[in-house]
């Protein structure tokens, strides 16, 4: 039987892999939002993880990624970079603030410069 991680990891992952990779991503935000809360396998924290490279990976080096995705959400703290996927888009989302393992795919630049 599946449990909530696992079903929020699925979600998260068909997001990653099917919608991302395509530009798309209507439940991206929410499903990592959901896996922050939850208690994770180390297994499953390897998952989210290399799901999470793969975000920022796309955001990095893909120009045609949908509106919606890149609009900030600014009542979210900076510290849940998953709802400033815009900032991180542009390269104006502080590195700092990332995961160190996401750092190192992250180019803080501006895109329009």
């Amino acid at each position: 039987m599946a449990t909530p991680r696992t079903d929020y990891l699925i979600t998260y992952f068909n997001e990653v892999k099917f919608g991302l990779m395509n530009g798309e991503g209507p439940a991206l935000r929410e499903a990592r939002e959901a896996l922050s809360s939850l208690a994770l396998s180390d297994v499953e924290t390897a998952m989210l993880l290399d799901l999470d490279a793969d975000v920022v990976d796309s955001l990095v080096q893909f120009d045609e990624i949908a509106d919606y995705l890149l609009e900030d959400h600014s009542e979210q703290g900076l510290e849940k970079w998953w709802w400033h996927l815009g900032g991180i888009h542009r390269g104006e989302y502080p590195a700092e603030l990332l995961p160190e393992a996401l750092r190192r795919l992250y180019r803080p630049h501006s895109r329009a410069a």
